[in-house]
């Protein structure tokens, strides 16, 4: 018991020195000077505008994949069928639960 103790201490240990490593030899670049979600929206700006052409490219699909998953294909694949089986919140819930028990 004793030594499953000190294993679990160990492995802990071990993990949070690991952590700390892991972001003391990250040098962030002017982190003191974010001092604002303008401040920080800004830094991410700048460097989208210092990207190629390549992954501006990218990074456009991405975004243009992401707008049809969510906005275009949610509307026409998931319609909101509880609106449609009850009014209110309990109804709701009540329809779940006996679709799920099966009751």
């Amino acid at each position: 018991m004793i030594f499953k103790n000190n294993r679990k201490k160990t492995a802990k240990k071990f993990f949070i020195q690991k952590i700390f490593y892991i972001f003391a030899f990250i040098k962030i670049k002017n982190m003191n000077k974010i001092k604002s979600i303008g401040d920080f929206f800004r830094m991410y700006v700048e460097g989208f505008k210092n990207l190629s052409k390549t992954g501006k490219a990218l990074w456009t699909i991405i975004i243009l994949k992401l707008f049809i998953m969510f906005a275009i294909l949610r509307v026409f694949l998931f319609p909101n069928f509880l609106n449609s089986v009850a009014k209110t919140d309990e109804q709701k819930a009540d329809y779940v639960a006996t679709q799920l028990t099966g009751e």
